[in-house]
């Protein structure tokens, strides 16, 4: 269901053994805004829904990326050694995770959004099933 920029969803909980005469489970509703602050809207709210697939791929493979060189940068920060080179590569990866810890919020926010489109499109995926 789609209004006003608003999408509800109903989320299926899968099959699942319940014993004869049990009430079936409920599925859980979740709604989503698209705004105009959200990129991936703006750019393939028309676009057909391969493209969106594949587009949503991308973002996922890239959020997961930056994740990996945080945890990278993270691991590496556990460096041990008082020589020139070692002094020298901390200074470089204390800076490098200092710029990934800065833009955690935009990584978050992005993880969210790629979150909202990948549950929109599934559902849509079902639909067309």
């Amino acid at each position: 269901d789609f209004h006003l920029n608003r999408v509800n969803l109903e989320e299926s909980s899968g099959v699942e053994n319940s014993p004869a005469g049990a009430r079936p489970k409920r599925k859980n509703k979740k709604s989503y805004d698209l705004t105009p602050a959200d990129k991936f809207w703006q750019k393939h709210k028309g676009s057909p829904f391969p493209e969106v697939a594949e587009s949503v791929q991308q973002e996922l493979e890239s959020y997961r990326a930056q994740e990996d060189e945080v945890k990278r940068l993270k691991s590496i920060m556990g460096l041990e050694g008082e020589d020139e080179g070692a002094i020298s590569m901390l200074s470089d990866n204390t800076a490098k995770l200092t710029s990934a810890v800065s833009s955690l919020p935009e990584l978050l926010e992005k993880k969210r959004l790629i979150d909202l489109h990948t549950n929109v499109a599934t559902a849509v995926l079902e639909h067309i099933k």
